[in-house]
């Protein structure tokens, strides 16, 4: 075995020459590192595997070197810089400025300088033009000292010059961070705001026909008759005016008690009429959802029916529906009330005015109780606009004792409050639609099989309105 040892090692193939490794770094470094590998025999595994794990190691750190020190050093060259839009953008704070200074409404047009499928588009890519070289089949802007508006065809919108050139100095500030200098992102923002405006306009349009009226066919033709109709009940009054001379106090109070049974008859005639035009609105409304306007549980042989025809989001559907008509009738109420309110103030503004206007030319009570002749005039000449004669008449008799004047001032009185009573009592009787029970279905609604509760805290009242009215209180 010794002998056999050393013939191994003759027979051994000459060591190979040292070979120059050449890594890769950077171009700009001037002097190369030289790397000189051991020869590795094939009998070696350690050898080979330290020149490997020696390699890999000189592999990693040179790569590492590269990816640390190129990228930094590629994007201060100027000729593989990212152009970008960024660039193209005039000064518009000289535009905003100048126009700022004038002193008329003078105007300026600005138009894109690049077409929008244009790598280089920006919002603001804005040049001055003359209106000759206008286009205005394309978007544009017109500038002044109160704004910008966008044209577009027949579109326009208008923006304050304070919020425009602060959107426009966002604008600056946003496009200098690096990502959005290198992608155009403005696209993305136009999409966003876009989805933005459409989620918002869908939303408003969604909740705009689930609660205004005024957008529910079948609400809307009640609502627009029974405003044409309040335009000619607010024009009537209680109080007749056009003549107030000469009247017996009791000729007075029975013309009144016949304009009370008139307006009263025509009152509840048309909350009759109403409440019948507003109940089948309210009725074609439901059934135009897909519910009934009772209980569902009245239309099938049993609960399991219901429930297999009817899930609990339809019965949701229908709660929320009902609470909008609950709302649609409260409305109703609010309209009518606000017309009675209106006719009863007039009324008492009529009647007040025609005492005021014989007050001003009437006698004092100091001037009458300061003469006590019976030869002298106390009352002094009227002017020709003012009434000649006075508003009531009345009978004196002449007793042994005294004089005494028919009808008498608590008779008066009486007369008086009688008719500012009807006058209430007209309008106080006529009762509201939401509390009515013909309404109970949509008010508390009965849903497959379950009683809701009351759809309303409060319905609308007429004594609040009059309450709330000072000159009201103070001519009652």
């Amino acid at each position: 075995m010794e002998e056999d040892a050393p013939a191994e090692k003759k027979d051994a193939p000459p060591p190979e020459k040292t070979r120059r490794v050449d890594l890769y770094v950077d171009s700009d470094k001037e002097d190369e590192k030289d790397m000189t590998v051991p020869s590795v025999t094939p009998t070696s595994r350690a050898n080979s595997i330290a020149r490997e794990s020696v390699m890999r190691k000189s592999r990693q750190r040179s790569m590492r070197a590269f990816f640390r020190e190129r990228p930094t050093k590629s994007l201060t060259d100027v000729n593989l810089q990212i152009k970008t839009g960024a660039s193209l953008i005039p000064d518009l704070n000289l535009v905003i400025n100048r126009m700022r200074s004038m002193k008329d409404d003078s105007f300026v047009y600005l138009d894109y300088m690049l077409p929008k499928d244009s790598e280089f588009f920006t919002p603001y890519s804005l040049r001055e033009v003359e209106y000759c070289n206008l286009n205005i089949y394309k978007p544009y802007y017109t500038v002044t000292r109160h704004g910008v508006t966008y044209w577009r065809v027949s579109e326009n919108f208008f923006t304050p010059l304070n919020q425009w050139q602060q959107e426009f100095q966002q604008f600056l500030s946003i496009i200098q961070i690096r990502t959005f200098s290198i992608f155009r992102l403005w696209k993305g923002f136009k999409v966003w705001e876009k989805t933005i405006k459409w989620r918002k306009l869908n939303y408003a349009r969604n909740h705009l026909q689930n609660n205004l009226f005024i957008v529910i066919p079948q609400l809307a033709k009640a609502v627009l008759r029974m405003r044409a109709d309040l335009v000619v009940l607010d024009r009537l009054s209680f109080v007749n005016t056009e003549i107030i001379e000469e009247w017996h106090p009791f000729y007075f109070l029975e013309l009144h008690m016949r304009i009370y049974e008139q307006l009263n008859l025509l009152f509840h005639e048309f909350r009759g009429f109403a409440g019948k035009a507003i109940y089948r609105s309210c009725t074609e409304a439901i059934m135009a959802r897909g519910f009934y306007p009772d209980d569902e549980i009245n239309y099938y042989p049993s609960v399991k029916k219901m429930r297999e025809a009817h899930s609990f989001m339809d019965r949701a559907r229908k709660r929320a529906f009902c609470k909008t008509l609950t709302n649609f009738l409260t409305y109703c109420d609010m309209m009518l009330y606000q017309a009675l309110y209106r006719v009863t103030i007039q009324s008492y503004a009529d009647l007040h005015t025609a005492f005021d206007e014989h007050n001003k030319v009437a006698p004092t009570e100091e001037e009458i109780i300061s003469h006590d002749r019976l030869d002298m005039t106390v009352e002094k000449p009227r002017p020709p606009e003012a009434p000649q004669a006075p508003f009531f008449l009345a009978q004196l008799r002449l007793l042994p004792d005294r004089i005494e004047v028919e009808p008498l001032e608590d008779v008066l009185k009486l007369i008086f409050q009688r008719i500012t009573g009807l006058i209430l009592e007209s309008v106080l009787d006529i009762p509201p639609f939401t509390t009515d029970p013909e309404f109970t279905q949509y008010t508390a609604p009965s849903i497959m099989g379950r009683q809701e509760e009351c759809l309303y805290q409060s319905a609308p009242e007429l004594t609040f309105l009059l309450k709330q009215d000072e000159e009201f209180t103070f001519n009652r």
